[in-house]
């Protein structure tokens, strides 16, 4: 245990040069802008180098001086440049310090986030707010959250904040980050819901994309084309049966023209062979002329041929036996041959005609046949009534043209789900940032026995209160709360050599409390207390109790 018996000060802040002999009790009292705070700054600047203010070294000098002397035999001196630099040299017991700024570090347990020494102010600690005394105490408790941690309590992510600070300000980091992330998380919800809604509006309601998806218009049209199909045979089936008689009448019609053609044919043949047999007849009575006037000729040459009469007179004997016997035959052929001709014919015609009573009758077999097969077919095939079944594809390809939205909705509503997963863990987050300074602090002990850390709601937040025995601090009495507040401060600075205490303004308790105050410091030897009090006049500083005594 170590307490500073002498400053001595140089071009400091106000104080142009001043040496100071402190005690345990060091009352720093004068008017407002002398120079109180100055002398805590200045010693706060020798051993942990803070700046608390732009310019350290007073106005027209070039550089302060610092001295400090321990009661155990340690001297630092520091020298600040009007630049804010400095210097610093350690001795102990005379003996020259190597690296003194880092030896100051390491003594004072000096870190980025505790470099005040004066930190803990108990007359400030009883004027505060239970809530601003709350986050004092808080800030003293030894308690850390490592990336471990932060990577146990949050699934393996681990947040861009910085461990290295006290574990409160982290969890208040951490608190922020994930109500940042939570924040944008139920943006991204209500974004994405409201898609989801607008996809719904757009769909028909309870739209089932299963159903359409799988529904199948081929087939559809497939069944409408058949319907169709149907009708058709079904109408040309009924003209068949409806054009029966007409259908009759034709083939009729057109066989009874073919037995008219064969008929007139036939006289067209047997008109034919009569002029056939004119032709011959005409032949035959061209030789007879012929014959006629070969005998004439020869009459006349009778009375130049006498001796040719018998012959030409047996030779006409002979051709008048001739034209006897061919105007016989003559009229034997043209009885005959034209009889029998006319028989050829008429067999022919009658053989064409019975072809053509044989096709008339298969012709008209098969027409019926068909008008037969066309009731059974009108029987076995009911009449398919087209318009539900158009209408029906026309919604169904309404509805088809509806899948790809909705697998789209299907999308959305699957991201919706995951975004709302990802902000309700968000919240779990949030809760367990507020929740865990409470479980945390209930493996820590606080630094005096009594005290504990409860807490409030604040609407839906809750926050962390110093009681102290089960009460808030204003509701004990002034001796009381003065005793938890030195307690406190103690408990603050027992890890430093310097066990250093600053009570400052100590203006702001009333007069019995101020007795009670000193009271109580008055009969503490083991810390150094510097009390600053507002009075009139120049500064001044009192001593009680010596050093070392």
């Amino acid at each position: 245990m170590s307490k500073i018996k002498r400053l001595v000060t140089r071009q400091a802040l106000g104080i142009e040069e001043s040496t100071y002999n402190f005690g345990n009790v060091n009352v720093i009292s004068g008017g407002n802008a002398r120079g109180k705070t100055s002398i805590l700054e200045i010693i706060e600047k020798a051993l942990y180098n803070t700046d608390r203010r732009d310019k350290f070294v007073r106005t027209g000098a070039e550089k302060a001086y610092i001295e400090i002397e321990t009661d155990d035999g340690m001297k630092v001196e520091r020298t600040v440049n009007e630049d804010g630099t400095s210097g610093v040299k350690v001795t102990r017991d005379g003996i020259p310090v190597r690296a003194p700024q880092t030896f100051l570090d390491q003594l004072f347990g000096v870190t980025k986030e505790r470099k005040d020494v004066f930190a803990f102010n108990p007359v400030d600690f009883m004027t505060k707010s239970p809530k601003e005394q709350s986050k004092i105490l808080l800030s003293m408790m030894p308690i850390s959250v490592s990336q471990s941690d932060m990577k146990e309590w949050f699934e393996g992510k681990v947040p861009p904040v910085n461990p290295n600070m006290h574990g409160l300000l982290v969890l208040k980091e951490l608190e922020k980050y994930w109500y940042d992330a939570r924040h944008e998380a139920n943006g991204a919800v209500r974004a994405t819901a409201a898609e989801v809604e607008a996809l719904k509006k757009q769909l028909p309601d309870n739209y089932d994309v299963a159903e359409w998806e799988n529904y199948s218009l081929m087939e559809m049209s497939d069944e409408i084309r058949k319907g169709e199909q149907v009708n058709n045979y079904r109408k040309q089936a009924q003209e068949l049966i409806d054009g029966l008689e007409s259908k009759k009448q034709a083939i009729n019609n057109k066989y009874d023209l073919q037995v008219k053609e064969q008929e007139d044919l036939r006289d067209f043949k047997v008109e034919r062979a009569k002029k056939s047999v004119e032709e011959q007849k005409q032949v035959i009575r061209d030789e007879i002329e012929v014959v006629k006037v070969s005998i004439e000729n020869h009459k006349a040459e009778i009375e130049k041929l006498k001796a040719l009469i018998r012959d030409e007179e047996a030779a006409i004997q002979d051709c008048e036996t001739k034209i006897q016997l061919n105007q016989k035959d003559l009229d034997n052929f043209d009885n005959s041959i034209l009889t029998t001709k006319i028989e050829s014919f008429t067999n022919e015609m009658n053989i064409a005609i019975k072809a053509i009573e044989e096709n008339r009758q298969k012709e008209i077999e098969v027409a019926e046949k068909k008008v037969s097969d066309a009731k059974t077919y009108l029987l076995e095939n009911l009449e398919v009534d087209i318009e539900p079944l158009e209408a029906q594809y026309k919604e169904a390809e309404i509805m088809k043209g509806f899948v790809e939205m909705a697998h789209n909705l299907q999308n959305v509503q699957a991201r919706l789900e995951k975004e709302t997963a990802i902000a309700e863990k968000y919240d779990r987050f949030v809760d367990l940032c507020r929740k865990k300074p409470a479980e945390l602090l209930k493996s820590i002990k606080l630094p005096v026995d009594g005290l504990s850390i409860g807490t409030i709601k604040n609407g839906d937040k809750e926050e962390n209160i110093v009681l102290f025995e089960g009460l808030t601090l204003k509701q004990h009495n002034t001796a009381k709360q003065i005793t938890i507040c030195i307690d406190i401060a103690k408990a603050y600075a027992k890890d430093t050599p310097l066990k250093l205490i600053c009570v400052d303004r100590i203006e702001s308790l009333d007069e019995d409390a101020r007795d009670e105050f000193f009271r109580q410091i008055e009969a503490d030897d083991e810390y150094q207390y510097f009390v600053t009090l507002v009075t009139r006049g120049e500064m001044k500083v009192e001593t009680k109790g010596q050093v070392g005594a």
